[in-house]
């Protein structure tokens, strides 16, 4: 809905429904809604991981109770509890192949 276009003074109603004037999303509201999205992409999660994250902050961000969340409090909830379910996330790879030492050029060229 759009209030400008109207013309007309909107209600209180319409105010607190398309702007979010006066709304409080608890920390248990958007610890809720982050298990309910998680939940929601449990086989993305097996699959992808870490990488599934996206997908649920955009499943998270559409869902009715976080409408006038903080997304950065969204996103560190969803970060805790992904940590919670696949431990910490690695970035870069630990084996020992990534330091092996650089073979000289010359001994490459046959």
């Amino acid at each position: 809905m759009t209030l400008l276009k109207s013309n007309k003074t909107p209600s209180e109603a319409e105010l607190i429904s398309n702007c979010g004037v006066g709304v409080v999303v608890t920390d248990g509201e958007i610890t809720a809604a982050v298990k309910a999205a998680m939940d929601q992409h449990k086989a993305g999660l097996d699959e992808n991981g870490h990488g599934e994250k996206g997908a649920i902050m955009k499943t998270a961000g559409g869902l009715p109770a976080l409408k006038w969340a903080s997304k950065k409090k969204v996103s560190d909830e969803l970060s805790k509890q992904l940590i919670a379910l696949l431990g910490e996330e690695v970035l870069f790879p630990t084996s020992d192949h990534c330091h092996q030492p650089m073979v000289p050029i010359e001994k490459i060229i046959v």
